[in-house]
């Protein structure tokens, strides 16, 4: 996912139902760049939330979209669930075109992560698809040696 920071793309859509491991990869990513830019997660329940900040009145995804575009640092976004609003509502559409159109020449993107693509015409010349890989043989040791190592059973094996 670095070549998609690197090539300035400014709309990313992540075909996958695994968020987590998508947040995951993102948070792994901003930790490669120097400075490192901050990490904003939208979820519609929630708004956008970072590390150690909330973005205030952004639930509504028109209102977080414009909170992406009135920010000026290197961030990445990552919308949850932003899927049932660009079916249901085409004024969605039209704020991921200005979106692309404030942050194609800024080192910010937003990613949008959905179990299926939703990605309407006029919007396939701003947004990249991509569908998310299964996880590669080190991803799967990370992940099962994270697992194993946070169990209550090997907790209590290392400290006998």
């Amino acid at each position: 996912m670095g070549k998609f920071v690197l090539s300035k793309a400014s709309i990313i859509y992540i075909v996958s139902d695994e968020e987590d491991r998508v947040e995951g990869l993102l948070k792994e990513l901003t930790a490669t760049f120097q400075p490192k830019p901050k990490l904003f997660i939208w979820h519609p329940f929630h708004g956008l939330t970072g590390e150690n900040e909330k973005v205030e009145n952004s639930t509504d995804p028109l209102d977080a979209l414009d909170r992406v575009m009135q920010r000026t640092e290197q961030t990445l976004f990552l919308f949850e669930g932003l899927h049932p609003s660009i079916q249901k509502d085409p004024s969605v559409d039209r704020k991921l075109k200005d979106v692309h159109r404030t942050l194609r020449n800024r080192y910010s993107l937003v990613f949008i992560v959905a179990p299926y693509p939703v990605i309407h015409e006029e919007l396939r010349r701003d947004i990249i698809l991509y569908e998310l890989p299964m996880p590669d043989a080190t991803e799967v040791e990370r992940t099962l040696t994270e697992v194993i190592s946070s169990s209550p059973t090997s907790r209590r094996s290392a400290n006998p």
